[in-house]
């Protein structure tokens, strides 16, 4: 019997046609959702479950007591929490989560490079270290090329984009020392409208700080050969005796 005839079609469901691709690095940023504020439930729940297991059971259950002390109907996390949610509420504020990030990272005093900051190494790849370092600059100067013309598209995860907003924190930002917490200097700001219109970059070569022109004045970038001639030029400038303690 051949079920190919007459047999009923298939229901499918209809799919909404998708949204256009957004153009530009920052199309997105005014239409994302806010960040979720959690409840206070909620809150401390994550709480226990984040150090359950790197407490004892008489440590637990001592932790348990003070949380459920704290969700008290007199108790302050009902205080605190209400002050949240109105700081969220706050013209201006864009997530309830605003000041973590200056708290957090401009307001540690201790050791930022080894507790805070990111880090990456790359493999040895057997190319000699002035090639590869002028590629590296080169990437670095074509990302930035298509970040300051809003070609790089916002990054979607699951269906839904992210915001891009960090991408403007990538070239050209300063942290200030302060005493009790550091501020930022940065381009994309009312100080500094816009992307940066830096042209150099500094190089590190044994505890030394060189500054290396690595665009035009024309804001063309230098090409590999040029780059690579500019580092050649900063190790040979620094070949003397490095101070005591330092490493190439």
């Amino acid at each position: 019997m051949n079920h190919s005839q007459g047999a009923p079609a298939t229901p499918t469901t209809p799919t909404a046609p998708a949204p256009p691709a957004p153009t530009t690095t920052f199309a997105l940023e005014d239409s994302l959702p806010r960040v979720p504020l959690p409840s206070l439930e909620e809150s401390c729940a994550r709480f226990l479950a984040w150090c359950s297991p790197l407490l004892t059971a008489g440590e637990l259950a001592e932790t348990e007591a003070e949380v459920a002390a704290f969700l008290r109907p007199d108790g302050p996390g009902r205080v605190l929490q209400s002050a949240l949610e109105e700081y969220d509420a706050t013209k201006g504020v864009y997530s309830w989560l605003d000041t973590f990030w200056p708290y957090r990272y401009l307001g540690r005093r201790d050791r930022i490079a080894l507790n805070a900051n990111f880090f990456f190494l790359f493999q040895d790849t057997g190319r000699p270290q002035l090639e590869r370092a002028a590629g590296l600059i080169a990437a670095a100067l074509n990302h930035k090329h298509q970040l300051d013309r809003e070609l790089i598209p916002p990054v979607v995860q699951r269906g839904r984009p992210q915001s891009m907003e960090q991408n403007k924190f990538l070239f050209s930002t300063t942290r200030i020392p302060g005493a009790q917490q550091d501020t930022v200097r940065a381009p994309y700001t009312e100080d500094w409208p816009g992307p940066s219109d830096a042209r150099h970059i500094v190089v590190f070569f044994r505890g030394g700080m060189v500054k290396l022109d690595v665009l035009g004045p024309d804001g063309v970038p230098h090409s590999l050969d040029e780059l690579e001639a500019g580092l050649r030029a900063v190790v040979e400038a620094g070949t003397g005796a490095p101070p005591p303690g330092a490493d190439a």
